[in-house]
């Protein structure tokens, strides 16, 4: 369980000294010459390009980490395409997961109109696609309104039915 607990503090410490998160940004002589405002752009654009890589990689640890410590998964690259874009068209279920429940968009066009389902299909991914259409299913069907208890007590009182 240690040496467990110590790799996974590793793995950690490898990620953020990559300059990818504001905690901690690294240091590049690049890096050094930004302004605050400017840093603090340049390392949402390392967290995005990491996320990119690895939703592309299907290394669900390590988009997990960069999401967690601040990477946007709604980002974009030059043509419109976000990381759950890459990780459909590469069939990376868990990465597909991840990315919807922090909010990204099955459905968000890149600048050629293609969303990742459109590319999923394109691609031949199946699974990809299935694993977007039943994230928004399970989506729909938590958001749908249960009766509370005490609706479901009088409903059973006035037919005189119980559940």
């Amino acid at each position: 369980m240690l040496l467990k607990e110590a790799k996974r503090f590793l793995f950690i410490l490898q990620l953020a000294h990559l300059g990818v998160t504001e905690d901690f940004p690294g240091s590049t002589p690049y890096a050094e010459i930004l302004g605050a405002e400017q840093k603090k752009e340049w390392v949402a654009h390392r967290a995005f390009v990491a996320l990119f890589v690895a939703s592309h990689r299907g290394h669900v640890k390590t988009a997990t980490f960069l999401l967690r410590h601040g990477a946007d998964v709604h980002s974009k690259t030059p043509l419109g395409r976000t990381a759950l874009h890459v990780a459909a068209v590469m069939g990376r279920c868990d990465c597909i997961e991840l990315l919807l429940s922090c909010g990204a968009q099955a459905l968000d066009p890149d600048s050629e109109g293609q969303t990742a389902v459109s590319l999923a299909r394109l691609w031949g991914q199946q699974q990809s696609e299935r694993t977007m259409v039943r994230f928004q299913w399970r989506r729909k069907s938590a958001a749908a309104v249960l009766p509370s208890s005490s609706e479901s007590q009088a409903g059973q009182q006035t037919s005189g039915h119980p559940s």
